[in-house]
């Protein structure tokens, strides 16, 4: 494929998606990741696109939100599914045996930088 042709696929890719990562134009287009920097660099220069690190973002508007919540939609589950066990875990191991007195500590950072949690919290008698 000549260098124009990847090029015009490059950005016919962002005016339908908004932005694009390298990894997917190399699954695209079946050239190297060097070349796809480089025509990703030389369209950035040329100011046709907006370089990003690992990809390239449209000169234009931002896409909609509606088109942006449709693409990857699995790992955003995914991401989503880990945040919330993260929460969990967080919440059963720290958080819990901090409760007493109507006082709830709610800052796991205090925590972290303490190796007792219990001697960072303050009780009201």
């Amino acid at each position: 494929m000549l260098a124009e042709q990847r090029r015009s696929v490059i950005l016919e890719t962002l005016s339908e998606q908004g932005a694009v990562s390298v990894a997917e134009l190399y699954r695209k287009l079946g050239v190297s990741r060097e070349t796809i920097r480089r025509d990703i660099s030389r369209l950035d220069q040329e100011s046709r696109l907006r370089k990003t690190h690992g990809g390239a973002m449209s000169l234009g508007r931002e896409p909609a939100f509606a088109q942006r919540k449709s693409i990857n939609v699995e790992a955003k589950r995914s991401i989503g599914r880990v945040a919330a066990a993260i929460r969990e875990r967080l919440f059963r191991s720290w958080l819990r045996p901090l409760r007493t007195n109507g006082i709830f500590v709610s800052s796991p950072t205090i925590c972290r930088r303490r190796q007792n949690c219990r001697a960072a919290m303050t009780t009201v008698s």
